[in-house]
């Protein structure tokens, strides 16, 4: 199974993976301008998946926030007992890039 249909699930996207429960985030100011985030998310196949994120949180511009800068990665920290998730973690530098990676992994799976 792909961690594609994870992030999907958790990014609020149509996916066959179900959200049973999450965490809530835990948020902290790593400096004045940097925060960074932790949630966990448990699936009804008993995979559990790690999200961390860092954001920049000075002002942006309009054009800076097309695709702005954001530090995102997932982990798979429990694995489903029938299936396997590969890969077990898949980092991002914007959310651009993440939704690339989507949209590419789903096209190649034929799930589009």
């Amino acid at each position: 199974m792909s961690l594609v249909e994870y992030v999907a699930a958790i990014e609020g996207l149509a996916s066959a993976k179900v959200i049973v429960g999450s965490s809530v985030p835990v948020i902290e100011q790593v400096d004045e301008s940097l925060s960074a985030a932790e949630q966990y998310f448990r699936f009804s196949d008993g995979a559990v998946i790690t999200k961390q994120s860092e954001m920049d949180s000075e002002e942006r511009t309009e054009c800076d926030q097309v695709c702005e800068e954001v530090w995102l990665k997932y982990q798979v920290a429990t694995q489903p007992q029938a299936e396997t998730i590969v890969p077990t973690q898949k980092s991002f530098t914007n959310r651009c890039q993440q939704s690339f990676w989507i949209k590419m992994q789903r096209q190649q799976a034929g799930a589009v």
